[in-house]
Protein backbone atom coordinates (compact mmCIF):
# COMPACT_ATOMS: atom_id res chain seq x y z
CA UNK A 1 0.00 0.00 0.00
CA UNK A 2 2.97 2.36 0.82
CA UNK A 3 4.85 1.55 -2.26
CA UNK A 4 1.26 2.94 -4.64
CA UNK A 5 1.27 6.27 -2.55
CA UNK A 6 4.77 7.23 -3.30
CA UNK A 7 4.63 6.29 -6.74
CA UNK A 8 1.04 7.84 -6.60
CA UNK A 9 3.30 10.92 -5.26
CA UNK A 10 5.43 10.86 -7.47
CA UNK A 11 3.56 11.31 -10.31
CA UNK A 12 1.57 14.28 -9.13
CA UNK A 13 4.91 15.95 -8.62
CA UNK A 14 5.54 14.98 -12.09
CA UNK A 15 2.50 16.72 -12.94
CA UNK A 16 2.78 19.60 -10.93
CA UNK A 17 6.33 20.11 -12.56
CA UNK A 18 5.21 19.99 -15.96
CA UNK A 19 2.52 22.04 -15.49
CA UNK A 20 4.75 24.93 -14.00
CA UNK A 21 7.30 24.34 -16.25
CA UNK A 22 4.63 24.76 -19.25
CA UNK A 23 3.30 28.09 -17.49
CA UNK A 24 6.49 29.28 -17.51
CA UNK A 25 7.24 28.52 -20.84
CA UNK A 26 4.69 30.29 -22.15
CA UNK A 27 5.22 33.45 -20.18
CA UNK A 28 8.47 34.03 -21.84
CA UNK A 29 7.19 32.80 -24.78
CA UNK A 30 4.35 35.45 -24.64
CA UNK A 31 7.49 38.15 -22.75
CA UNK A 32 9.85 37.20 -25.41
CA UNK A 33 7.68 37.79 -28.45
CA UNK A 34 6.40 41.17 -27.38
CA UNK A 35 9.96 42.14 -26.52
CA UNK A 36 11.91 41.02 -29.99
CA UNK A 37 9.71 38.64 -31.68
CA UNK A 38 11.04 35.00 -32.57
CA UNK A 39 14.42 35.85 -30.84
CA UNK A 40 13.01 36.52 -27.60
CA UNK A 41 11.15 33.73 -27.61
CA UNK A 42 14.02 31.40 -28.58
CA UNK A 43 16.23 33.33 -26.11
CA UNK A 44 13.67 32.90 -23.17
CA UNK A 45 12.62 29.60 -23.84
CA UNK A 46 16.44 28.75 -23.49
CA UNK A 47 16.45 30.62 -20.14
CA UNK A 48 13.26 28.99 -18.84
CA UNK A 49 14.66 25.25 -20.00
CA UNK A 50 17.86 26.26 -18.07
CA UNK A 51 16.28 27.42 -15.08
CA UNK A 52 13.94 23.94 -14.78
CA UNK A 53 17.19 22.17 -15.07
CA UNK A 54 19.29 23.85 -12.88
CA UNK A 55 16.28 24.70 -10.36
CA UNK A 56 16.94 20.80 -9.16
CA UNK A 57 20.99 21.65 -8.43
CA UNK A 58 20.43 25.27 -6.28
CA UNK A 59 22.36 24.20 -2.97
CA UNK A 60 19.87 24.45 0.65
CA UNK A 61 22.47 26.80 2.02
CA UNK A 62 22.21 29.18 -1.38
CA UNK A 63 18.47 29.68 -0.17
CA UNK A 64 19.24 30.15 3.15
CA UNK A 65 21.59 32.46 2.74
CA UNK A 66 18.94 34.61 0.83
CA UNK A 67 17.03 34.86 3.82
CA UNK A 68 19.99 35.67 6.47
CA UNK A 69 19.66 32.20 7.77
CA UNK A 70 22.33 30.68 9.83
CA UNK A 71 23.01 26.77 10.89
CA UNK A 72 21.91 25.88 14.84
CA UNK A 73 24.23 23.72 16.75
CA UNK A 74 23.34 21.04 18.79
CA UNK A 75 23.96 22.81 22.11
CA UNK A 76 21.89 26.30 21.23
CA UNK A 77 19.17 24.10 20.62
CA UNK A 78 19.34 20.36 22.13
CA UNK A 79 15.54 19.43 21.97
CA UNK A 80 14.88 21.07 18.75
CA UNK A 81 17.70 19.53 16.90
CA UNK A 82 16.51 15.75 18.87
CA UNK A 83 13.04 16.38 17.59
CA UNK A 84 14.21 16.45 13.77
CA UNK A 85 16.78 14.05 14.24
CA UNK A 86 13.91 11.30 15.43
CA UNK A 87 11.73 12.46 12.91
CA UNK A 88 14.38 12.34 10.50
CA UNK A 89 15.07 8.49 11.15
CA UNK A 90 11.17 7.94 11.45
CA UNK A 91 10.84 8.75 8.19
CA UNK A 92 13.70 7.35 7.08
CA UNK A 93 15.70 9.36 5.88
CA UNK A 94 19.68 8.60 5.15
CA UNK A 95 20.36 11.45 7.69
CA UNK A 96 18.38 14.16 9.66
CA UNK A 97 18.52 17.60 8.00
CA UNK A 98 20.21 21.00 9.46
CA UNK A 99 17.94 22.86 11.26
CA UNK A 100 18.94 27.16 10.25
CA UNK A 101 18.08 29.80 12.40
CA UNK A 102 16.07 33.14 10.65
CA UNK A 103 15.69 36.11 11.95
CA UNK A 104 12.43 37.10 11.38
CA UNK A 105 9.40 37.40 13.76
CA UNK A 106 7.41 35.55 10.73
CA UNK A 107 5.55 32.29 12.34
CA UNK A 108 6.99 30.04 9.59
CA UNK A 109 9.35 27.07 8.52
CA UNK A 110 10.00 25.36 5.50
CA UNK A 111 12.75 22.63 3.89
CA UNK A 112 14.60 23.15 0.81
CA UNK A 113 16.76 20.83 -0.61
CA UNK A 114 17.55 17.13 -1.88
CA UNK A 115 16.42 14.37 0.39
CA UNK A 116 19.84 13.51 0.95
CA UNK A 117 20.92 17.19 1.01
CA UNK A 118 18.39 18.84 3.19
CA UNK A 119 17.62 22.00 5.48
CA UNK A 120 14.85 23.05 7.41
CA UNK A 121 14.66 26.82 8.55
CA UNK A 122 12.43 27.95 11.54
CA UNK A 123 12.28 31.88 12.39
CA UNK A 124 12.37 33.08 15.31
CA UNK A 125 9.01 34.06 15.44
CA UNK A 126 8.15 30.38 14.84
CA UNK A 127 10.66 29.10 18.22
CA UNK A 128 9.06 31.86 20.65
CA UNK A 129 5.14 31.17 19.64
CA UNK A 130 4.22 27.54 19.38
CA UNK A 131 5.03 25.13 22.52
CA UNK A 132 7.25 22.15 21.81
CA UNK A 133 4.48 20.17 20.76
CA UNK A 134 3.40 22.41 18.13
CA UNK A 135 6.73 22.77 17.10
CA UNK A 136 7.33 18.80 16.60
CA UNK A 137 4.33 18.83 14.02
CA UNK A 138 5.75 21.84 12.20
CA UNK A 139 8.83 19.58 11.87
CA UNK A 140 6.91 17.03 11.20
CA UNK A 141 5.17 18.56 8.27
CA UNK A 142 8.68 19.57 7.07
CA UNK A 143 10.06 16.23 7.09
CA UNK A 144 7.56 15.41 5.15
CA UNK A 145 8.13 17.06 2.26
CA UNK A 146 11.72 15.93 2.23
CA UNK A 147 10.52 12.30 2.63
CA UNK A 148 8.21 12.83 -0.48
CA UNK A 149 10.35 14.48 -2.29
CA UNK A 150 7.88 17.71 -2.85
CA UNK A 151 11.03 20.15 -2.36
CA UNK A 152 11.83 20.06 -6.41
CA UNK A 153 8.15 21.06 -7.21
CA UNK A 154 8.09 23.79 -4.13
CA UNK A 155 11.56 25.19 -5.32
CA UNK A 156 10.00 25.18 -8.79
CA UNK A 157 6.30 26.94 -7.68
CA UNK A 158 9.33 29.33 -5.80
CA UNK A 159 11.31 30.60 -8.76
CA UNK A 160 8.05 30.88 -11.25
CA UNK A 161 6.87 33.06 -8.55
CA UNK A 162 10.24 35.18 -8.08
CA UNK A 163 10.32 35.40 -11.78
CA UNK A 164 6.76 36.67 -12.52
CA UNK A 165 7.21 39.25 -9.67
CA UNK A 166 10.38 40.14 -11.12
CA UNK A 167 9.28 40.66 -14.41
CA UNK A 168 6.04 42.13 -13.12
CA UNK A 169 8.04 44.54 -11.40
CA UNK A 170 9.95 45.19 -14.67
CA UNK A 171 6.89 45.67 -16.40
CA UNK A 172 5.67 48.46 -14.17
CA UNK A 173 8.47 50.96 -15.55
Amino acid sequence: MQSQQFVKRKLSNLLHSLLLFAGLILLFAVIGWVVSGITGVIFLGAFAIFMFLFTRHISPHIVLRAYRARPLAYDEAPRLISIVAGLAKRAGLPRPPQVYYIPSQMVNAFSVGRRDDAAIGVTDGLLNNLNLNELAGVLAHEISHIRNNDLYVMGLADMVNRTTSTLSLFGQF
